[in-house]
């Protein structure tokens, strides 16, 4: 399964700080930095993503041993908290929440020969799958509310979440790469990665997608790509 590597950086949030599972953890409370243990865990592992949504609730996801990790920060220490981990192996590259019982995390998973898309909930107790049809790494999600959610991943591939089911989005006129995306007050920013070919080298550019009204349909929402 391919690993996507991104800056260490916790403002990175969804795009990616990715440590070794077990490793120190560092937290900013002001005026410093306070170094917190993180849980150990099989390895080998990584933390692909961190989310806060108050200084006693915050996730970081990833994987270890193979196979997908979530770690739960409860204001005094992170503890590991068990997550669907369907396939051989599966691991989690994104993450968003919006409160302490709503968070969304997704990656992909392989079964045998085939790749799979991977979207998990927590819904304050546990997380679960939830269906996608999608056979792609989803490397990141976001949205500006709990029921208005969009993951993006390679191919490029985007998917939708109403609040009811998960949905495909109409794919923007780009090239073959990654998406990795981030809301705004505006939409949702999107940085994209030509993967290599031959004689090619890979080359990002970094855009918007988000919604706005086509003539004649009066706020009709529809997905647009801004190179």
């Amino acid at each position: 399964m391919r690993r996507l590597i991104a800056p260490l950086a916790l403002s990175a949030l969804l795009f990616g700080w990715r440590a070794p599972a077990g490793a120190v953890v560092k937290i900013r409370c002001a005026p410093s930095f306070q170094v917190v243990a993180s849980p150990a865990v099989p390895a080998p592992g990584e933390l692909a993503a961190v989310r806060a949504v108050g200084p006693n609730a915050a996730w970081a996801v990833g994987d270890a041993g193979g196979l997908t990790l979530a770690e739960r920060w409860n204001g005094v220490s992170w503890t590991a908290v068990p997550t669907p981990a369907p396939g051989d192996s599966s691991t989690l590259f994104g993450l968003t929440a919006f409160a302490a019982d709503d968070a969304w995390a997704v990656g992909a998973f392989d079964q045998g020969t085939a790749h799979h898309s991977l979207i998990e909930h927590w819904n304050g107790h546990t997380w679960s799958r939830s269906f996608t049809e999608g056979r792609v790494d989803l490397n990141g999600v976001d949205g500006p509310t709990s029921d208005d959610v969009w993951a993006v991943g390679a191919g490029p591939y985007i998917t939708h979440w109403d609040g009811a089911g998960w949905h495909v989005a109409t794919r923007p006129p780009i090239e073959e790469g990654e998406l990795h995306a981030r809301a705004t007050t505006s939409g949702w920013s999107v940085t994209r990665t030509r993967l290599p070919g031959p004689g090619r080298s890979p080359r990002t550019t970094t855009g918007r997608v988000g919604r706005r009204s086509r003539p004649g349909t009066p706020g009709r929402p529809v997905t647009s790509w801004w190179a």
